[in-house]
């Protein structure tokens, strides 16, 4: 009796270890964003939030430094079920979700402030953009001003035409806005951009200058040029099959953990942008102020590429009008 009844209680508690480890569902998150990230830090303290809150219910595996591939690949990684969301770059849905074109127009903000407002107005309607995809949309995180970055110096647009520009792969916004302007653009994912810089296939790229440093972009350039050329922002999406399995409750708790790690995130971006912006000139990179001339003419050729991208229909007519609306009043307030 005595051996039945050990034998009896070792199959309870291996049942019990069986239910235990399949109770818990790991959705896995991928991001090109480095392992020691404002980003990767909040996500890891918002998986131990996240098990600690559902008992156990949710948790989070996080790949970091793109080891699943970059933003295009991670959205079909994420289709296929091999992951179960990512923090990627806005132009990997801008075909399905145009409206994202709406804030990374070239020279459209002038501050932060700028942004902030019209991002307040319409950051819910571009999520609801989403709800005919496969994807929920966590939420947009703000990186800052993308600069243009060179090894060579340069203020003036036609100075561009000879030089070896980085675009984002597959960013057709980018790519027209620098053929608008005269280049001839050479469209690479993001992990091929410093191996790029190092060997000379590039020569140029814009990024903020936190991404940059984070990237370690910033050590192959050595001028910046002061124009706030365009906003960037990520988005935050898990897959929506794998997030309707979840109970309620769960639902409840995961939205609430992954808004903190957008919102803690770009807080801490943009209050690093302007420490970046300090160092890669500590680090050597020297700023270049264009002239009162040669700033109109980088916002005429910006104008230029709006105006054609609003005639191809890149981006959404209603829309665009709308947050020119909203930023005219601002500005005029």
């Amino acid at each position: 009796m005595n051996t039945f009844s050990n034998r009896l209680a070792i199959v309870v508690l291996a049942i019990g270890f069986v239910v235990s480890g399949s109770a818990t569902t790991t959705l896995k998150i991928a991001t090109i964003s480095p392992d020691n990230s404002v980003i990767v830090e909040n996500l890891r303290t918002a998986s131990d939030n996240l098990f600690a809150r559902t008992d156990g219910e949710v948790k989070l595996k996080i790949y970091a430094n793109g080891v699943m591939g970059d933003d295009l690949t991670v959205k079909r990684k994420i289709r296929a079920r091999q992951l179960q969301g990512g923090i990627v770059a806005t132009q990997v849905f801008a075909t399905e979700v145009p409206d994202l074109n709406l804030y990374n127009l070239p020279l459209q903000f002038k501050d932060l402030d700028e942004v902030n407002v019209v991002r307040q107005e319409f950051d819910s309607w571009v999520k609801q953009q989403f709800d005919n995809t496969n994807f929920v949309p966590i939420g947009f995180i703000g990186i800052g001003f993308a600069y243009a970055m060179s090894t060579k110096p340069f203020d003036t647009v036609e100075e561009t035409y000879s030089l070896k520009i980085w675009t984002p792969k597959d960013d057709r916004i980018a790519d027209h806005t620098l053929r608008t302007f005269g280049t001839s653009p050479i469209p690479l994912t993001v992990v091929d951009v410093l191996p790029s810089l190092q060997t000379g296939l590039i020569d140029t790229i814009a990024s903020p200058p936190v991404a940059a440093i984070a990237l370690q972009w910033h050590a192959q350039v050595k001028y910046i040029l002061n124009i706030p050329f365009t906003y960037v922002y990520i988005v935050f999406v898990l897959d929506r099959r794998s997030f309707n399995r979840l109970t309620e409750f769960a639902q409840e708790i995961l939205l609430e953990e992954l808004q903190e790690v957008v919102t803690a995130s770009e807080v801490q971006l943009y209050k690093d942008q302007d420490d970046a912006f300090s160092a890669m000139q500590d680090h050597g990179v020297e700023l270049l102020d264009p002239d009162p001339d040669s700033l109109n003419r980088w916002n005429q050729a910006a104008k230029k590429a709006i105006d054609q991208m609003r005639k191809k229909g890149y981006i959404p007519e209603d829309p665009y009008r709308k947050l020119q609306e909203v930023l005219q009043d601002y500005r005029t307030q």
